[in-house]
């Protein structure tokens, strides 16, 4: 069954301004800085389309996707180009950049297959921002159960994470691609750039 947080992207906002307090803001604006002006952008597993809205003003061409009906509905109430798809096996469109926030995790272990499909569908760029320290692989086995539990979107828990080791290795394949990564301000997510 779905989780609470992904009943309605209200949910998902509040929560995730809970999750990442003191640090909402920056979670965004980080990758908005990577995205030049007059760029197209596809926002992969785009949840409540929030990168929008620090990326608006830059003239921007935005298309997101994301496997959640609810969140798709809502967002093209709001007038954005949304749409419902299943990014591991649907075909995406082509953008200059594609950015994916705080969602990989969610194709173990088929990772790096969907880093190889977001790079074919990129004209300039892939950005990931990933979480590298998780409430889900916490070491209170508490906050650990719970993390888990409040991460179902729809197709089943999502149970593995990845740390700054496991990303790495992760990105080891696209190394010779790789244009800018750095931790983000908050030490718990790590930015890549790749190139196509």
């Amino acid at each position: 069954m779905r989780s609470p947080i992904y009943w309605h992207p209200t949910i998902y906002t509040l929560f995730m301004r809970a999750l990442c307090f003191g640090y909402y803001n920056e979670r965004y604006q980080e990758v908005a800085d990577l995205i030049p002006s007059n760029s197209s952008v596809l926002d992969v597993c785009c949840g409540d389309c929030k990168l929008f809205d620090y990326i608006k003003f830059k003239k921007v061409t935005y298309v997101g996707v994301d496997f959640n009906k609810v969140f798709v509905d809502v967002a093209k109430k709001r007038g954005l180009h949304v749409q419902q798809a299943n990014v591991l096996i649907d075909n995406l469109p082509q953008a200059d950049y594609i950015v994916m926030i705080s969602s990989l995790y969610q194709f173990i272990p088929h990772h790096q297959q969907m880093i190889e499909k977001l790079l074919s569908v990129s004209k300039k760029a892939v950005i990931i921002r990933e979480c590298v320290k998780s409430h889900s692989t916490s070491p209170n086995p508490l906050v650990s159960t719970v993390g888990k539990l409040l991460n179902n979107p729809g197709d089943g828990m999502k149970t593995k994470r990845f740390n700054k080791l496991t990303l790495k290795k992760a990105l080891k394949p696209f190394k010779d691609k790789i244009s800018h990564q750095t931790f983000a301000k908050n030490d718990i997510d790590y930015i890549v750039m790749i190139k196509p």
